[in-house]
């Protein structure tokens, strides 16, 4: 997998308010350009390899939404 094409926002899945905010960056993102997955099923969409390559670890992940872009 190309990280550097790729665009992820990883977040809270049992979080009310991180899923709202995805519900509105869906409705924004019309070209399906960002990869959403909830970071409690990080490992079916990056591998740990994957993550650490962005410099995020998975409790960077469990803090705070992250967007994952081809800038960093």
């Amino acid at each position: 997998m190309n990280l550097r094409r790729q665009r992820y926002l990883i977040y809270d899945g049992d979080c009310g308010f991180c899923n709202a905010c995805v519900s509105l960056a869906t409705a924004y993102d019309r070209q399906s350009l960002f990869i959403l997955a909830p970071f409690q099923a990080l490992s079916s969409t990056l591998s740990p390899t994957e993550l650490q390559s962005t410099g995020l670890t998975e409790k960077d992940c469990q803090r705070a939404l992250q967007a994952i872009t081809p800038n960093g």
